[in-house]
């Protein structure tokens, strides 16, 4: 009888993506304490996602979404208008599900994110604003298929072993931090009125671990746009740099963790801030970090066999893991010029840019990841530093990433360091840095032993010999289950090496027993 080990395999097989258009709307009233509304001169759009879960293959979340809008507004004193920039911020909570379509029922939600495609900002009377944002809700599932693989055969069966090396995630979570920090002013800001737009821009992030937990040490910019508390009044900007961190509880042990791929993205929404007494600035904010860690597995089990008796039966099934890759390729510096209308640039404010519609398509080598880069500037008018206004383009990017071939399952762009700088001819320089990332796949075809049905070994009465002409296309392996025979032996029989045989068109002996 054959003595058969199985061992249960879990793997992830070829991953979805699944994508839902959103259409959200946030509207607000301006209080009778803001100017009415004159033009509306710029819209930031800032959005977090929390409370992600898969039950039943629904993937759930929540988004956390906030429109910061700069105006110009009219205000009336004295029986007199004028006009200076104003904000007005508007708040929504947001939640969504995404199904999974496929029929497996064991399934997992490697990643979700939420994409901006378009913005669009309207003053529905002079004192309603309503924001328009269409979004593209990405998320990417994959099934768990199970294996009950034959790892150990009796003396009977002759197999042919494969080592399948395999990366693939082992553990995916989110955590959040608070952030609060006192900073002192830049040299030159002045007495502040108050502050019409702030967001924050994260620069640089690294990862550092210390037996099971991780450090996430993180710095960004704050951006901020005020209003001074002179006379007369003008717009201005500054920015200020802030260093935060937070651990992270990892669920791999120390050894592990030395070979593990970890990934973390941030998401930062809006913030607090106020100026205290002493030029200090006070800020608050809450970073979101998405944690996902994958890890190489090695299996190795017998991919092929046959009965030397030719009395065994061997099922052999094939199977079809996907490996789960991410690529992280810094790219560097891009910049664009943007041309304001002819006389009016004064002092630049701030300056933003967003990847939009970007898509990953493999090629041979590496993935191409294409898009739009929206690029725009704030400043204020040169007759009336009061005032703003804005200036945008629409730019397309493509950039060839080296990588291991395989499906594009999500593509992301990371913009960091924005500057903008006026030149003496009137046009906008805006700079920045770009760092691609994506997550991608590659399905591996092998086999395995599912089943083997023993009976009792045959006692060997006879042996004969054969003289066989082996082709260049067949392997020593063909050769070994077309005569039911071990492939060692026919190598010591022949005095060749197995690569011997692989290579060469030859003439074999072969000895069986019948």
């Amino acid at each position: 009888m054959q003595d058969n080990t199985s061992t249960p395999v879990s793997l992830y097989s070829q991953c979805i993506r699944q994508s839902k258009q959103i259409a959200i709307e946030i509207t607000g009233i301006l209080p009778d304490s803001k100017p009415r509304i004159h033009q509306i001169e710029d819209t930031a759009f800032f959005h977090t996602l929390s409370a992600i879960s898969c039950d039943n293959n629904v993937a759930q979340f929540t988004a956390s979404l906030s429109a910061s809008v700069l105006y110009t507004g009219v205000s009336t004193w004295g029986g007199e208008e004028a006009m200076n920039t104003a904000s007005f911020d508007m708040e929504k909570s947001l939640h969504e599900t995404v199904e999974y379509e496929g029929e497996e029922k064991d399934v997992r939600l490697i990643s979700l994110d939420l994409a901006m495609d378009s913005i669009e900002c309207t003053a529905l009377t002079p004192r309603k604003i309503s924001v328009k944002a269409y979004a593209t809700v990405n998320a990417v599932f994959a099934p768990i298929t199970s294996y009950n693989v034959i790892s150990h055969v009796g003396d009977n069966v002759c197999t042919l072993d494969t080592a399948l090396n395999i990366t693939q995630p082992v553990a995916s979570f989110k955590t959040q931090t608070f952030v609060k920090e006192d900073i002192a002013l830049p040299q030159g800001v002045g007495s502040l009125r108050r502050i019409l737009r702030k967001r924050i821009l994260p620069v640089s992030q690294s990862v550092k671990t210390e037996g099971s937990r991780g450090i996430i040490y993180s710095a960004a910019e704050i951006h901020v746009v005020y209003e001074r508390d002179e006379e007369p009044a003008t717009v201005s900007a500054f920015k200020v740099s802030v260093d935060y961190n937070h651990a992270i509880e990892l669920p791999l042990d120390e050894d592990r963790l030395t070979t593990a791929d970890i990934s973390i993205t941030q998401d930062v929404g809006d913030i607090y801030a106020e100026v205290k007494e002493g030029g200090i600035l006070s800020v608050e904010f809450v970073v979101g970090y998405d944690t996902k860690i994958y890890e190489a597995q090695h299996h190795s089990f017998p991919c092929d066999a046959f009965s030397l008796t030719g009395e065994d039966t061997v099922t052999c099934n094939s199977i079809s893991p996907a490996e789960i890759f991410t690529v992280c390729n810094p790219i560097g510096a891009c910049s664009e010029k943007l041309y304001p209308k002819e006389g009016t640039l004064g002092q630049i404010l701030d300056c933003e840019v967003k990847p939009l519609y970007v898509t990953g398509t493999p090629h041979q080598g590496g993935i191409t990841v294409e898009g739009v880069y929206s690029v725009k500037a704030i400043y204020t008018l040169k007759d009336n530093p009061l005032c703003i206004g804005a200036v945008s383009s629409e730019i397309p990017f493509s950039y060839f990433c080296e990588c291991k071939c395989g499906s594009v399952l999500n593509t992301g762009i990371d913009v960091s360091s924005i500057c903008a700088e006026a030149s003496q001819f009137g046009d906008v320089s805006v700079k920045w840095s770009v760092c691609v990332r994506a997550l991608c796949q590659s399905v591996i075809n092998t086999g395995y032993i599912s089943d083997i049905t023993p009976c009792n070994d045959t006692p060997v009465r006879e042996r004969c010999i054969y003289c066989y002409n082996k082709s260049k296309d067949e392997g020593l392996w063909d050769v070994a289950k077309k005569f039911k025979v071990s492939p060692s032996d026919i190598c010591s029989i022949n005095s060749k090496s197995s690569e011997e045989i692989d290579k060469s068109e030859l003439r074999l002996i072969i000895i069986k027993s019948v």
